[in-house]
């Protein structure tokens, strides 16, 4: 979220001091949430099996476990 403020403020600035004449500032909402929820189910997809296998670990093999 902190990625999608910035972008939003930065594209903001960016129109009001080279663009404001030229053209109009719109941002689209259905686009941006789309990438968002992209980008967060392809990161619980990422990250939700090693840390499933991690919880099945006892602790004490855990910290044994050397690679």
């Amino acid at each position: 979220m902190l990625g999608v403020s910035l972008g939003i403020v930065l594209s903001w600035k960016l129109y009001d001091r080279y663009f404001t004449g030229i053209a109009s500032f719109t941002i689209p909402w259905v686009n941006l949430a789309i990438i968002v929820l992209i980008s967060l189910g392809a990161t619980l997809l990422s990250t939700i099996p090693p840390a499933y296998r991690a919880s099945k670990t006892p602790p004490a093999e855990a910290i044994r476990y050397v690679e």
